[in-house]
C-alpha cells in the first residue's frame, strides 16, 4: 500500500450522515524480547458517525470474498491473516458499546468491552501531518500509552478500543515502542462495512482468555493447505486465518510417509502465540 501525506478535510455539519474509513497503519512487536523488530500491518476505521468498525486490511478482504463467492483459493491468495488480528472492533457511540468481535475455531464469539480508558490530556501540542494534535496519556490493559489526537475530525474514535478523546486519535503508542498505531489516510466512502454477524456467542473476557488458554490446535482445524516450491506451506484454519509456516522441502520428504509426525511439527509452529499481545494481565 502507497502510504500518501496528510490531507486535511473541513468536516461540516452533515459529517454524521457521511461514511469514512480512516487507514491506520500498525507496527508492533510480536516477540517481547526483540522489540525492536516490527512488523506491519494495515488496519480500517470506518465510520458512518454513529458506529465504527476497526479491522484488519486483510480480514476486511477476506470477509468480503467469503460474503460474495466464498472461494477458498481467492481467501488463500487474499494475504495471510496475521493471528494477533484475528478480531474486528465495533463502536457504538450513542448506546457507547465497545464489542470484540471474534471467531475461535468455528464459534463467533461477541465480546463486550466494560473497560474504558481513562485519559489524562495535556496542553502540550504537537503538529502530525496537516493536523495539530493535543496530548494524552492513559494506562489501559496492562500498559501505559501516549496519544495524539486532534479536534479537526470531531470523532471522539480511535484505532483499537481507544476512544472517549474530543477528537479523533491520530497517533497512539505504547511505552516501549512495541505497538504502535499512525493514521495515513483517510478516505470518504459510499458505505461503511458494519455487518451484524450471525449466530455470535456472547461471553466475558476471562470466559474467553479461558478458551484461549485452553486451546490446542489439531489437523482437524485444517480447512486447506498450500505448499510452494520453497517450502512455505499456507494453512487455511477453520475459524479463517491463514497461517504461513517454513516447513524445509527435506522435512516435508522426511515426513512424507510419517503423517503423525509431520503433523506434530506443523501443530507446534500453529500453536505458537503471541509473545507481545496488545493486552497484558494487570
Amino acid at each position: 500500500m502507497k502510504i500518501l501525506h496528510f490531507f486535511l478535510i473541513l468536516f461540516t455539519a452533515n459529517l454524521f450522515s457521511q461514511n469514512y474509513r480512516f487507514i491506520y497503519e500498525y507496527k508492533f512487536a510480536p516477540d517481547k524480547t526483540k522489540k525492536d523488530s516490527l512488523i506491519n500491518n494495515y488496519m480500517y476505521l470506518e465510520s458512518d458517525g454513529m458506529q465504527s468498525n476497526f479491522i484488519s486490511e486483510t480480514k476486511f478482504k477476506i470477509d468480503s470474498i467469503k460474503n460474495s463467492s466464498n472461494d477458498m483459493g481467492e481467501i488463500m491468495k487474499a494475504g495471510r491473516m496475521d493471528k494477533n488480528l484475528h478480531y474486528n472492533i465495533t463502536k457504538d457511540y450513542k448506546k457507547n458499546d465497545i464489542v470484540y468481535h471474534t471467531k475461535f475455531t468455528t464459534i463467533n464469539f461477541r465480546i463486550l468491552e466494560n473497560e474504558r480508558p481513562n485519559w489524562k490530556i495535556f496542553d502540550e501540542l504537537l503538529k502530525v501531518g496537516n493536523y495539530e494534535c493535543q496530548k494524552a496519556e492513559t494506562f489501559y490493559k496492562g500498559r501505559k500509552w501516549t496519544a495524539y489526537f486532534t479536534k479537526a475530525i470531531p470523532i471522539n474514535d480511535g484505532p483499537y478500543k481507544f476512544s472517549g478523546l474530543p477528537g479523533l486519535i491520530v497517533k497512539i503508542f505504547s511505552e516501549d515502542n512495541s505497538h504502535q498505531f499512525s493514521l495515513i489516510q483517510l478516505k470518504r466512502i459510499q458505505n461503511s462495512k458494519i455487518q451484524n454477524i450471525k449466530n455470535e456467542r456472547t461471553i466475558t473476557n476471562t470466559q474467553y482468555q479461558e478458551y484461549l488458554k485452553n486451546y490446542r490446535p489439531t489437523i482437524s482445524d485444517i480447512a486447506a493447505v498450500s505448499v510452494d516450491s520453497n517450502g512455505t506451506s499456507s494453512y487455511m484454519m477453520k475459524d479463517g486465518n491463514v497461517i504461513n509456516i517454513n516447513i524445509s522441502r527435506e522435512t516435508l520428504e522426511k515426513y512424507r510417509n510419517n503423517q503423525d509426525k509431520l503433523g506434530e511439527i506443523i501443530m507446534k509452529e500453529l500453536a505458537g502465540s503471541a509473545l507481545n499481545p496488545i493486552e497484558l494481565d494487570e
